[in-house]
Parts: C-alpha cells; sequence; structure tokens
C-alpha cells in the first residue's frame, strides 16, 4: 500500500508571546490611548496597537512611525477599517492589517520574517525603502495613487498578491535587492489598472509573475533584468494582459537591460488583448534572456509575435479569438479556455481537475482565489508543489490573517 505523508505548517501571523495589547480610542475610555502615536510610545518590541474606528467615519490625522520591533497594528472591529491620514513607516517586523490610509506607507524594516501590509487600502504609494527589505508582503491591499512618475507599488523582496493596484504611471516596479541568494519575488493573482503594469528589475532575486489581470494603455510588463543561473527559475504564467488606449506598445516585452545578462524565463499560458497596433510579446535585441515560449495568445490588430529570432512553435497563437469580461474572466468561445499547457502541473482546480486555461484564471493561482470580500479571519497565499509523486513527502505553507 503506498502511503502518502503530508506536512502542513500553517503561520499564525497575529500570534505573540508576552504581547501587550495598547487600545486606542478617540473617547478617553480608562486604559486607552487617544492616539495611535501615543500607543506607540507607551508600547515595547511585539505588541498590538488595536485601533478602534473614529465616529462619523473620521481619520486619525498623524504620521506613524517608530523604532520598535514586531509592531501589529489592526482594528478594533473585525470588518471595520480604521482611517489615518499620514504617512507610515514601518521598522522591523511590522505588520498592519485593516488599515484605510491617505498617505504614503514605506517599509524601511528587514527582519527575517517579513514585514506585512494585508487588507488595507491606502490612497498613496507603498513602497520599500532602498533595498533593506528582506521579505516584505503585500497582500489583499487596495492601492490607489494619482502620482505620475512613481510606481503605485515598488517592492525588493517578498509578494505582492491579491492586490488592487490603480495608478496614472507605473503599477508594481520590482527592484534589485542587496543581498543574492535563491528567493523568488512573487506577483501574483493581482488587478493593475495603469498605464504601464510592471517593471521587473533584479537580479538577485527569481521573479514569478503569475495569475495577474493588467489593463493598461500603455505597455504590460517590461523585464529588465532577472536572476541568472542557481535552483531556482523565473516564471511569467497565466496573465492576462488587455490594452484599453490606442497607443499601446508592447503586452509581455523582455527589454535592453541595463547589465545584460544570460538568463531564462518561463513563458506559457498569457494572453494579451489590443484593439491597437501593439506587439503581444516582444524580445529586444539587447536582451540575453532566452524564454521558454508556449501556449501564449493574442488578440488584436498589430503584431503578435516579435520574438528576435525566436521562432514560436504551433502551441502560440497569433490570431486568437479570445475575449474577456470586465472581471477578466474569457468570454464562452474563447480558444484560451481549455487552452493552456495541458502537463499536469497547470491543471485548473476542480474535481475533477482540468486543462489549464490560459490567463489570469487558469492553473491553482487562479485570479478567483484573490477575490474573497475584505471581511475576518482568511488565508493570504498558499504554497504547494504542482505535482507530487507516489511515496513522496511534501510541504503546504499556509499564511493566513485572524485577529
Amino acid at each position: 500500500m503506498k502511503k502518502l505523508i503530508l506536512t502542513l505548517i500553517i503561520v499564525a501571523l497575529c500570534s505573540r508571546v508576552h504581547a501587550t495589547d495598547r487600545i486606542v480610542n478617540e473617547n478617553s475610555i480608562p486604559g486607552a490611548y487617544t492616539t495611535i502615536t501615543a500607543a506607540l510610545n507607551a508600547a515595547v518590541n511585539n505588541d498590538r496597537i488595536v485601533i478602534a474606528p473614529r465616529g462619523g467615519g473620521l481619520s486619525y490625522v498623524e504620521n506613524i512611525s517608530s523604532n520598535l520591533t514586531g509592531i501589529q497594528m489592526l482594528s478594533a472591529t473585525e470588518g471595520t477599517k480604521y482611517k489615518i491620514i499620514g504617512n507610515i513607516t514601518m521598522a522591523d517586523g511590522w505588520q498592519i492589517y485593516g488599515a484605510d490610509v491617505i498617505g504614503d506607507v514605506y517599509c524601511i524594516g528587514n527582519s527575517a520574517n517579513g514585514e506585512r501590509l494585508a487588507g488595507c487600502k491606502i490612497t498613496g504609494r507603498v513602497h520599500g525603502i532602498g533595498s533593506y527589505n528582506i521579505n516584505f508582503f503585500i497582500d489583499n491591499d487596495s492601492i490607489i495613487t494619482n502620482q505620475s512618475n512613481y510606481g503605485a507599488v515598488e517592492i525588493y523582496c517578498g509578494r505582492v498578491s491579491g492586490c488592487y493596484i490603480s495608478s496614472p504611471d507605473l503599477g508594481i516596479i520590482v527592484a534589485q535587492p542587496i543581498t543574492n541568494n535563491s528567493d523568488s519575488v512573487f506577483i501574483v493573482g493581482n488587478h493593475i489598472v495603469a498605464s504601464y503594469g510592471m517593471n521587473i528589475i533584479s537580479q538577485n532575486r527569481y521573479s514569478y509573475i503569475s495569475n495577474n489581470f493588467i489593463e493598461i494603455s500603455w505597455r504590460g510588463i517590461l523585464i529588465l533584468e532577472c536572476k541568472a543561473g542557481g535552483t531556482g527559475n523565473n516564471s511569467c504564467i497565466n496573465n492576462t494582459i488587455k490594452f484599453t488606449g490606442a497607443s499601446g506598445v508592447e503586452g509581455i516585452e523582455f527589454g535592453s537591460p541595463f547589465t545584460p545578462v544570460a538568463a531564462t524565463f518561463d513563458l506559457r499560458n498569457n494572453i494579451v488583448i489590443s484593439s491597437s497596433s501593439s506587439v503581444g510579446y516582444y524580445i529586444n535585441p539587447n536582451s540575453l534572456i532566452v524564454p521558454t515560449f508556449q501556449y501564449n495568445y493574442y488578440n488584436g490588430p498589430g503584431t503578435a509575435f516579435n520574438l528576435n529570432g525566436i521562432t514560436p512553435d504551433a502551441t502560440n497563437i497569433a490570431a486568437s479569438n479570445s475575449t474577456i469580461n470586465t472581471d477578466g474572466t474569457l468570454v464562452a468561445g474563447s480558444d484560451a479556455i481549455d487552452g493552456g499547457d495541458p502537463a499536469d502541473r497547470y491543471l485548473d482546480i476542480g474535481l475533477p481537475p482540468t486543462r489549464n486555461d490560459a490567463g489570469c484564471y487558469g492553473g491553482s493561482y487562479s485570479l478567483a482565489n484573490f477575490t474573497t470580500a475584505d471581511s475576518g479571519s482568511r488565508v493570504l497565499f498558499m504554497k504547494a508543489p504542482r505535482v507530487i509523486l507516489s511515496n513522496q513527502s511534501f510541504g503546504i505553507s499556509g499564511e493566513g490573517l485572524d485577529k
């Protein structure tokens, strides 16, 4: 009889040992603080700042920063966000949940366990500072900025998942960290509405770009530099890119790098839809990145594939009929339905599982997994192997939120 061994690791991020809850309440109740800053001034490392939303939808008007480590900020009323007008600077190990912030959020933390911004609404930018961060997790947030010439989100290490990101300029930039290791930066399950969706410029981390719905007027994903060699992989899998303007350039581009490096990139199961004379998939002649290029779709009047000497095989569809609904789901009859890579590792979730749908709703990281209503306890992200062999032990890790 075959034996199945399952190792399940659930990370309870809100668990603290010997932590004190510092209550913030505008009404001066006994033992509480009337401002977040006052609560931080009284706190010690690893304390929780439990914040009661102000009456009438009013905001706490203050800039938030402290040298304390391991601080958690969360709402005293589950399902109701507390509002802040001001900038927030996150130090080592900070976790911020359920905030509605008008201002920018900066992360200067560099703890091994990372910093987290989850379940928040940010009317401003979210940026890692310099290249200090080891793991900065940005999960299930709404990030809306009206600032040009900046990315709405800038990250060096960690993850951006399940977010709605809106910017008149760049949505996400993955920048170069100081340290070089075999970790991956995950950009998974986001809905990005911007002029320019994403820019990847990092040779010190692998990039995993998956199941994003990107609505752009100019450029979708620009990959300038990525990590070469080692045991990891760079991947751009199951993304949907839709041009919304008349001046689109490239859907997915391997651009001219600052420092050329020979690397590989797995590019498959993506869809680019355009009403303008754009290029679906482009490799700049100066790029030394060699992609594995399969099961990619293009629907538009422009050029589907301009790959600098690489001939796309028959799995790639240059004249796709695929169209999408406003939420990015495929319209019935689209050739991308059951049109992704048929290998087991890419199967769509279901009983029984079915062949991969190209685009952002295909595979185990389907965008549908990241559209759960923002209320109460939930799983934010899970990692599991795509293929499991008989008599092989395997691990599943999950990260969640619980007050």
